[in-house]
C-alpha cells in the first residue's frame, strides 16, 4: 500500500574473512552453510519510517563447534515512498 513493505532474503553461503591475524599469526575464515534476514518497514512521516530485522545465520565450517547468531535490529530510515496519503 506505499506505506509497509515486508523482505525476505535467503543465503545459500557465506564466507566471512577476519581482517587481523590471531595472535599466532593465522587468519581465520568462518563459512556459513545457510542464513536469513527478514525485514518490515513502515512509512511513519512523509520520508521517515522505521525498519525491524531479524537476521540468523549458522556457521558450520572452519570451525570445532557450530556457532549460530541471531540478530534483532530497529532503525529509523530516509526514503522516497510512493504514498500519495
Amino acid at each position: 500500500n506505499g506505506k509497509q513493505s515486508f523482505g525476505a532474503v535467503y543465503r545459500v553461503s557465506d564466507t566471512y574473512n577476519l581482517d587481523k591475524a590471531t595472535v599466532s599469526g593465522t587468519t581465520s575464515s568462518y563459512k556459513s552453510s545457510s542464513g536469513y534476514s527478514v525485514q518490515y518497514t513502515h512509512q511513519i512521516k512523509k520520508r521517515i519510517g522505521i525498519v525491524l530485522d531479524y537476521t540468523t545465520e549458522t556457521f558450520t565450517e572452519s570451525l570445532t563447534n557450530k556457532i549460530k547468531w541471531d540478530r534483532i535490529g530497529i532503525g529509523l530510515i530516509l526514503t522516497n515512498y510512493n504514498s500519495t496519503k
